[in-house]
């Protein structure tokens, strides 16, 4: 009676042969190899070990006194993997689970050693309102303290910003560019801004890149050009604006916008120009005019 056979070439994920792998075969289901012999070929007496081995090209084949289903499993450095899991047997017992201070490959297991890469820790530096802690639980978890992985809003520092306006209106004289005061505030959170003392400023406190925005509104008039300007430290022009009038029926308006990087005690002004031909208001309107603002965009 011809024998049932089975041939095959064992490969790693990238098609690469496998040389040497060794094949083990097995009832379905369970880690038993199976009861009856493995034959080299067709017809002959001769006989394989189960397990067997490839050769160097990877390439195993097996006969069978008889059809039956088997399960074949494969693994190339000794230690059978069975159903797409590896046993802990695969570890060496010198490389896992090693005490504290010894590098090893750990097995996901429980208890206090559950899930820990290594058994080693990594010093670094401290996150920003979390402290130094070993690198795992960094990464796992910014609170430092478990792997859930949650980040509190008390872990995030306060958006250093500002937004001041003044809440009446600001006469110009002709021709001179003057730097508005600020006797209110909406927001500010890093201390930048006072309104009792040099109003007109925006005081960096924390340094880093900052974007500022300045809001002017001017009275109706039909005379001449308005202007704009974001000014650093009372001195270096940022951002600078002159547009013709509205007119002697509309409000004349200007947005400047600048992005800067300030070192701490580096201040913003915001300044007006006109030359209708006499003193002129900017308005005071409600979350427009005049509005002075700038935020903390990052380091």
């Amino acid at each position: 009676m011809a024998r049932a056979s089975y041939r095959d070439v064992i490969a790693d994920g990238f098609g690469n042969r496998l040389s040497g792998a060794m094949v083990e075969v097995r009832n379905p289901g369970t880690s038993t190899p199976i009861a009856g012999p493995l034959y080299a070929d067709g017809t002959s007496a001769t006989t394989l070990g189960n397990p067997l081995t490839a050769d160097s090209r990877g390439y195993f084949e097996f006969f069978l006194a008889a059809a039956q289903t088997v399960a074949v499993l494969t693994t190339t450095d000794g230690a059978l993997i069975l159903d797409g899991t590896i046993a802990l047997a695969k570890l060496a017992s010198s490389a896992s689970d090693q005490a504290a201070g010894t590098a090893s490959l750990r097995s996901l297991g429980t208890g206090a050693t559950q899930a820990a890469a290594g058994n080693h820790g990594h010093a670094h530096s401290a996150l920003t309102s979390i402290g130094a802690n070993d690198h795992h639980n960094q990464a796992h978890a910014l609170g430092g303290a478990d792997h859930t992985g949650t980040i509190g809003l008390s872990q995030i520092a306060a958006l250093a910003r500002a937004r001041a306006y003044n809440n009446a209106t600001i006469s110009v004289s002709h021709n001179t560019w003057t730097v508005l005061t600020l006797n209110s505030e909406r927001s500010d959170t890093d201390t930048t801004h006072d309104t009792s003392s040099s109003t007109s400023r925006l005081t960096c406190k924390t340094a880093g890149l900052y974007l500022a925005i300045a809001q002017i509104e001017w009275a109706a008039n039909g005379t001449g050009t308005r202007g704009g300007r974001i000014i650093l430290n009372g001195a270096t022009v940022l951002v600078e604006k002159l547009v013709p009038t509205a007119g002697a029926v509309q409000v004349t308006g200007l947005v400047l916008v600048t992005l800067y990087p300030l070192a701490v005690n580096d201040y913003l002004e915001m300044a007006g120009f006109q030359d209708s031909g006499g003193a002129l208001n900017v308005l005071s309107a409600v979350n427009f005019s005049p509005e002075f603002m700038m935020v903390r965009l990052g380091a």
